[in-house]
């Protein structure tokens, strides 16, 4: 008999072994019960032989990376040929399938810039180790119709060029479907909504800098405004060498399209220079610069 939440059910012998049909649960008591006329009687240790549970994918990880971005696939490595003990006691916990192999090719790739392209990564697993497949599209913010840009790829990342898309924001969902051996009838599929995509080639618009020299210090400032993206920072180069990144707007936080950027630069390092060239770039790898005279 086994029990399953406090309810005994009586077991019937097929094939050898004792089969009972429609059990569900997590976990289970068995007795059994011996004629008091036995006179030869062994116990064997018990093996459980169970129907697991169809669990569909789950997405453990999803990354947009920043635009201009390649990827160059490192190539996959091969099966190792031995079988450590781990393997024997375990079967099936210490060996990698496929997408194992696969994911751990692409975190050993090299990324480089590359304008015009955007990478896009996640991370599916599956609680049964069931093969998986993937299907990503982008959708416009304000249109319905969805464009696959990969379709059933067993990968678990992508590299578009967004040249021929219209700027804006874009949805995003990865469709995800169990395939074989799992029976067909049996194969989950669900669809993920992922993060928003944003294509932006447009560089910021500065206002007129605002240059000063006072206590000994040159001051310089600029206000950048992006329509699509957030600030990234600025950078100020003297015609003498002397150069000034700056990632943190006046009010102390980057967080919008419309930022201050300044810095203050002694005026003995400054000695010299007649011009400050100013660069704002902003999130998606835009940027925009001007030139000044310094007085």
């Amino acid at each position: 008999e086994m029990c399953i939440r406090d309810r005994w059910t009586a077991m019937t012998v097929r094939d050898g072994a004792f089969y009972a049909e429609g059990l569900r649960g997590r976990y289970a008591k068995f007795r059994l019960r011996v004629a008091a006329t036995a006179t030869d009687f062994q116990l064997d240790k018990a093996t459980l032989y169970h129907l697991p549970q169809n669990r569909r994918p789950a997405l453990s990880d999803f990354r947009i990376f920043s635009p201009n971005l390649g990827l160059l696939p490192a190539g996959e490595r091969a099966p190792n040929a031995s079988v450590t003990l781990g393997q024997i006691l375990a079967p099936g916990r210490d060996t990698k399938d496929d997408s194992d192999r696969r994911r751990e090719a692409l975190l050993g790739s090299q990324v480089v810039p590359q304008p015009g392209t955007q990478i896009v990564y996640w991370s599916v697993t599956d609680p049964d180790s069931d093969n998986i497949t993937h299907t990503f599209s982008i959708r416009p913010e304000n249109a319905d119709t969805w464009t696959d840009l990969a379709v059933n790829t067993p990968e678990n990342f992508i590299q578009f060029e967004t040249g021929g898309l219209a700027e804006g924001l874009y949805f995003t969902r990865l469709a995800v479907s169990e395939q074989a051996p799992r029976p067909a009838a049996q194969r989950l599929s669900y669809t993920f909504e992922t993060d928003t995509l944003l294509v932006d080639r447009t560089p910021p618009v500065l206002a007129t800098p605002v240059i000063t020299r006072a206590d000994g210090l040159l001051r310089i400032s600029v206000s950048g405004r992006d329509a699509l993206s957030l600030l990234e920072g600025a950078e100020f180069s003297l015609n003498n060498g002397l150069k000034s990144a700056v990632i943190h707007p006046a009010d102390g936080i980057l967080d919008g399209r419309e930022e201050i950027f300044a810095t203050e630069i002694p005026e003995a390092q400054a000695a010299g220079a007649t011009s400050v060239e100013i660069i704002v770039y902003d999130h998606a790898g835009n940027a925009v610069s001007t030139r000044l005279p310094l007085k």
